[in-house]
């Protein structure tokens, strides 16, 4: 090319200092860069004066909150996670060398404070400052006992004083309890992974939506980083499980992935069961009187970081993790209220039902609450919810939607005469289980994005923040439900004579379930009451043939059988094995978990070959009820039946527009038992 063919060119577009300043300080943090590169850019550009020192202002404190401790949390590759918390480990266990023989706990504490203070542990912070408070308190009262016992002799009246002492006492155990087992944790690699990981995760997604990175027109719900990270480590963990072998007792080998796929981990069963759950609530709601009621409670304006697609004025930064807590501390204010007996308020609030804890297409949580309440309470319980989910910031609601915070909708009861099927509360809230979970029968998320490929993105966001997605509200244990459901499978040899009344009920409940699992949910809540299961209404329902102990007085199903258990760090908990109950003040106690499984030291390349061959089995199994079925279909085309008509929807409740089918009348002693069931 002629040098005169640029003579007429136009100068190249210099970039300014400050930029070049800025594009420096940026191009340090990886895949954040450009986005934060771009947010100086922007504050630059929409500010009338001061602008590049706002923007570098905002600059140092979005690169503050890359750090975690010394811990740069935009440095996802787990070699550097594996060496930071090496170093930590180490350096906690050389600060508490001589612990607890040679060194005092106080003196412990007070070495290793700075360590959890410096990376914003802000929990076990607060545990320490608790205990040094108590450590206080403790030597106070013993100095005012020991002056009371010195001016009032030993005959002396100091019953007060040592009242005193005992209560602060016990309070300086239980904190000692509390803080030795942070001490023990601190030296953990294992623990400093966990927290690390769990803080890195909550600060992207914090970050992330500061930088207006999590929204729906880039990536709704969770921030690309967090989605690519959930996604890696659910295949890891997907192939420790499929290559970790157990064994149990009789010599049957599954791996992990096998039995996790049995359990609610499974998406599949997790839905299956919470379906089971609210179908059963509304069938035991009809039959004692109860509303259904559907309300969304939504957090203020300053915890969203758009406003539409683009970014909110009033967002201060908060987390969807302090969005959640947000709504925690006000669902627990209602609940508290819900309690309180007053002259205002005579009784309690009685409810029961699901929250599903929800997430916009920035992060920002909201919650779907089902709630089961008596019509006399109905108007009392929906004007409490509205007015604490209105009240702060309640000036910004003064020119809004009236519902834009809250929304109130009774659930409708008869027949929809849109579409012929029955009003159901559980096929209400169905879409917003399925969704979360994932994604099965619903198309589009309400954004218009595949509700599949949502539901990924959603348990990423649920998981990475810590926000737990659904919950009971009031109603009975699922626990224990659990417990009954795993003693049906138990032999019959393994029941005493004395455990029979308890077998009935059990074996009675999963014949129930057989035929319509909401249906027994329903029995399982009307055994139920505050103080546990009534197991004397279990044994004037279940059999006649029990009749005669009737009248024995203490007969009480209470809670879930536990054993002591020791964690890694010597502290006693609780592991759930089983059902305890009592009858006429004898306990009898029955495990579930009647099984053993040990872990076998076996390759890959076997725990694979276990792997693909109960895959095998299981889809032989699934062949042989699908043939079932057909033939069943087929045997009943024959005889002019509507077989699709009469399928059980996947909700749990009967929504199908078909006639109903004739069906054989039960036997007389079901339809008895049935009777004494609804007068019980």
């Amino acid at each position: 090319m002629s040098e005169f063919a640029l003579v007429g060119a136009p100068a190249m577009k210099k970039t300014p200092y400050w930029e070049r300043q800025a594009a420096e300080v940026t191009e340090r943090f990886g895949e954040f860069s450009r986005p934060l590169l771009n947010d100086w850019k922007r504050v630059v550009s929409r500010a009338k004066s001061n602008g590049i020192r706002n923007a570098n202002q905002r600059l140092d404190e979005l690169r503050k909150q890359f750090k975690i401790g010394d811990f740069l949390v935009h440095q996802t590759h787990d070699q550097y996670l594996e060496d930071y918390i090496t170093v930590r480990a180490r350096s906690c266990i050389l600060k508490l060398t001589g612990w607890p023989d040679r060194m005092t706990t106080p003196d412990a504490v007070h070495r290793v404070f700075g360590v959890f203070e410096h990376h914003g542990f802000e929990d076990e912070v607060h545990h320490f400052n608790q205990y040094e408070k108590a450590c206080v308190a403790l030597e106070m009262t013993e100095s005012v006992l020991n002056e009371a016992i010195d001016q009032g002799g030993i005959d002396g009246d100091v019953t007060k004083e040592v009242g005193l002492y005992e209560d602060v006492q016990k309070e300086h155990e239980k904190r000692l309890i509390k803080v030795t087992g942070l001490l023990k944790r601190c030296q953990d690699e294992n623990w400093w992974r966990r927290k690390m990981r769990r803080a890195q995760a909550q600060r992207i997604e914090k970050i992330s939506r500061e930088l207006n990175q999590v929204v729906v027109n880039k990536n709704a719900y969770c921030s690309p980083v967090g989605r690519r990270e959930w996604q890696r480590r659910q295949q890891m963990n997907l192939d420790m499980l499929e290559h970790t072998l157990m064994e149990n007792e009789d010599g049957e080998q599954y791996t992990l992935a096998d039995l996790s796929e049995l359990s609610v981990a499974n998406p599949v069963v997790r839905r299956a069961e919470l379906m089971v759950r609210i179908a059963g609530f509304e069938e035991y709601a009809k039959a004692n009187g109860y509303e259904g009621w559907f309300y969304t409670i939504t957090t203020p304006s300053k915890y969203h970081s758009t406003r539409g697609c683009g970014r909110n004025p009033k967002f201060r930064g908060a987390s969807p993790r302090d969005g959640q807590q947000y709504m925690c501390s006000l669902w627990a204010r209602f609940r508290t209220l819900a309690g309180r007996i007053t002259r205002s308020k005579p009784e309690k609030w009685d409810f029961f039902g699901f929250r599903v804890a929800e997430p916009h297409h920035d992060g920002t949580p909201h919650w779907h609450l089902l709630l089961f309440v008596r019509p006399d309470q109905a108007d009392e319980v929906t004007k409490a919810l509205r007015g604490y989910a209105e009240k702060e910031d309640h000036h910004e609601l003064l020119n809004a939607k009236a519902d834009v915070r809250f929304k109130a909708e009774k659930i409708k009861t008869g027949i929809n005469p849109k579409t012929g099927k029955e009003y159901s509360a559980a096929g209400y809230i169905a879409k917003y289980i399925a969704k979360n979970i994932d994604g099965e029968h619903v198309d589009k998320d309400l954004y218009g994005k595949d509700a599949k490929a949502s539901a990924k993105d959603i348990v990423a966001w649920s998981s990475r923040n810590g926000i737990r997605q659904f919950q009971q509200v009031g109603g009975p244990s699922v626990t224990v439900w659990r417990q009954l459901r795993r003693l049906a499978r138990l032999p019959e040899e393994e029941w005493t004579p004395e455990e029979e009344p308890l077998r009935e009920f059990i074996m009675q409940l999963d014949a129930t379930a057989q035929e319509s699992a909401s249906a027994a949910w329903k029995t399982y809540c009307e055994f139920y009451d505050e103080n546990g299961l009534s197991l004397k209404k279990i044994l004037k329902t279940v059999t006649e043939t029990m009749e005669y102990l009737d009248e024995i007085s203490g007969e009480q199903f209470q809670n879930e059988l536990t054993r002591p258990a020791i964690n890694a760090y010597g502290e006693t908990g609780e592991k759930i094995i089983g059902v305890i109950a009592e009858v006429a003040g004898n306990a009898i106690e029955k495990i579930s978990q009647w099984r053993s499984w040990f872990r076998v030291n076996a390759s890959k390349d076997e725990a694979f070959a276990v792997r693909q061959r109960r895959k095998a089995e299981k889809a032989a199994r699934d062949l042989i009820r699908a043939e079932s079925r057909q033939a069943e279909r087929d045997a009943a085309n024959t005889d002019g039946f509507d077989f699709k008509a009469a399928q059980p929807p996947w909700t749990g409740v009967n929504n199908c527009t078909g006639q109903p089918v004739e069906r054989s009348s039960p036997p007389p002693q079901q339809l008895e038992m049935i009777e004494n069931w609804q007068i019980a």
